[in-house]
């Protein structure tokens, strides 16, 4: 009898595990997670660190990789940056020259927000990528650091931003956002910290706009 009942349990041991094997390969986080979103690519591009012993002025840790379609005249390019931060308005944005790490200055902003940004630029002869810095700020470094964010500046032609201010932006080359890159893995946005349009947040809102959602506290048991 006691070998009857130590081959059953062995049995229902053994359907016990391959069952559990089975749902563990069905769990989400076992599906690899596409980096992803928009066309764009979030990943590491590993650029070089300040000095943070000392005070320092930076780039930034994040930047957008640009591909230009023209290197010649102006080119729009329309930004799905999905940032988190408050007042994205209030921050300077730099734009590199990818393979001559010159900035361009002939760059004009034509709206910012957290969903997205819209610029048009001068790209350079010769080239087609470009990183758009966003978050550029100085830092007192050492322990503790104090960091403040670069305000915007004009820093276009004053004739040539003038020029393409009068001009239809669909008419004009397009460049494409192909990368968010931050410094390292550990400053990555990606995926915490990548946020849902407004569009998205609305289109989810109205199957729950008219619901009451309680809560209950944990202090007095009640409901609110």
């Amino acid at each position: 009898m006691k070998n009857f009942y130590f081959g059953l349990t062995l049995i229902l041991l053994i359907i016990l595990a391959c069952n559990f094997e089975k749902k563990q390969d069905l769990l989400p986080a076992d599906a690899p997670l596409s980096t992803t979103i928009d066309g764009i690519d979030y990943r590491s591009g590993n650029w070089e660190h300040p000095d943070y012993s000392e005070p320092f002025t930076f780039l930034g840790n994040h930047r957008l990789v640009i591909e230009s379609s023209s290197d010649t005249g102006a080119v729009f390019v329309h930004m799905v940056w999905r940032r988190r931060d408050m007042h994205p308005e209030d921050k300077r944005m730099i734009l590199i020259n990818a393979l001559t790490q010159d900035t361009v200055r002939n760059m004009v902003t034509l709206e910012v927000n957290n969903d997205f940004g819209n610029i048009i630029f001068e790209p350079q002869v010769g080239s087609s990528v470009y990183y758009l810095y966003y978050l550029p700020h100085t830092s007192t470094g050492k322990y503790y650091p104090k960091l403040t964010y670069l305000l915007p500046v004009q820093t276009a032609d004053p004739v040539w931003a003038e020029r393409v201010a009068n001009i239809n932006r669909t008419e004009l080359p397009s460049g494409k956002v192909t990368a968010a890159e931050s410094i390292d893995d550990f400053h990555s946005f990606f995926p915490m910290e990548v946020i849902a349009t407004r569009d998205e947040v609305e289109a989810l809102l109205p199957p729950i706009r008219n619901r009451i959602i309680c809560s209950r506290n944990p202090a007095t048991g009640r409901s609110g």
